[in-house]
């Protein structure tokens, strides 16, 4: 059963994967460059993005493209290769994005952990088979992407 909850996440996915994947565009970044995305809603879903990497990031099978199905993923990178133009030009409207989606991260980390934590020592059995059952489907998921 355990096996076929983690292949069913798996599938899952990589549904959204094939659906949602590749649709996004740099238009985004444009606005990200002229600072209108800034608001409190996208900083929000930045963190939310942030726990989600950071699961991601965590859990075998799992890789970051989950950001790139949230439609996080370009903007995410141009904020990070940007950052180092903008703190020479002395624009600190960066860092404020960049700071809430590495909260994210760093609360994502220690949720994540502690929560695996927990499952193997009490639920050794079914988290592995659970683990297992990611992995077994991510080759699925790869296969895809070639």
């Amino acid at each position: 059963l355990a096996f076929c909850c983690g292949a069913a996440l798996m599938i899952i996915f990589i549904l959204l994967g094939l659906k949602y994947g590749d649709k996004t565009t740099g238009a985004v970044t444009i606005q990200i460059a002229k600072g209108v995305c800034f608001t409190r809603a996208y900083r929000l879903k930045l963190f939310i993005c942030g726990v989600i990497a950071a699961g991601a990031m965590i859990i075998p099978g799992i890789s970051g493209s989950l950001l790139l199905m949230l439609g996080e993923y370009y903007n995410v990178v141009y904020l990070i290769s940007s950052l180092a133009s903008s703190l020479k030009e002395k624009s600190f409207s960066i860092l404020l994005p960049l700071i809430t989606l590495a909260v994210g991260v760093g609360i994502g980390l220690v949720a994540f952990s502690k929560a695996i934590n927990y499952l193997l020592k009490n639920h050794k059995e079914f988290t592995l088979f659970f683990i297992e059952g990611i992995i077994t489907f991510s080759i699925v998921q790869m296969w895809l992407s070639i």
